[in-house]
């Protein structure tokens, strides 16, 4: 057994026993201590007060963060299809160009339709995809192929 592991076992075992203490158990223990149990109880609280604040602000920061990354890699993506759409070029035929050309790795097929037309939207959300991959070339995208 491990050094840890016997620390650990030994905390879980005072933990468990202070959780069977009842109220009368507790108080006496606090007083052989020579500790104030409600003055203790309110160091506790108010530590962690501070801890879980500063937890909930770091994990509100890295929460603004990916917002702030996915937004801008939408914002470019949207960008990329509006210029796409303003060349007067058809989406639709921007992404059959873009199989027929072989620009799209092997990897990624296009489902069976079973005779149903794909939407302007379901191609819309393919372009987004292959801009993301950067296998959709712009010469305004940095980072297309």
């Amino acid at each position: 057994m491990s050094k840890k592991s016997v620390h650990d076992n030994l905390d879980d075992f005072y933990v468990e026993q202070i959780l069977l203490m009842d109220e009368q158990e507790l108080d006496e223990d606090f007083k052989a201590s020579g500790l104030n149990r409600k003055e203790e109880l309110t160091k506790f609280n108010r530590a962690a007060e501070v801890t879980s604040l500063s937890f909930r602000k770091q994990k509100l920061r890295v929460a603004r963060a990916e917002a702030d990354r996915v937004n801008q890699k939408s914002s470019i993506t949207s960008d990329v299809i509006s210029r796409i759409k303003g060349s007067g070029e058809d989406i639709r035929e921007k992404l059959a160009k873009l199989f027929a050309s072989g620009q799209v790795p092997t990897e990624i097929t296009m489902a069976f339709r079973d005779g149903h037309e794909i939407t302007d939207a379901e191609i819309e959300g393919i372009l987004e995809d292959l801009i993301e991959l950067g296998v959709v070339k712009d010469d305004d995208q940095k980072d297309s192929k």
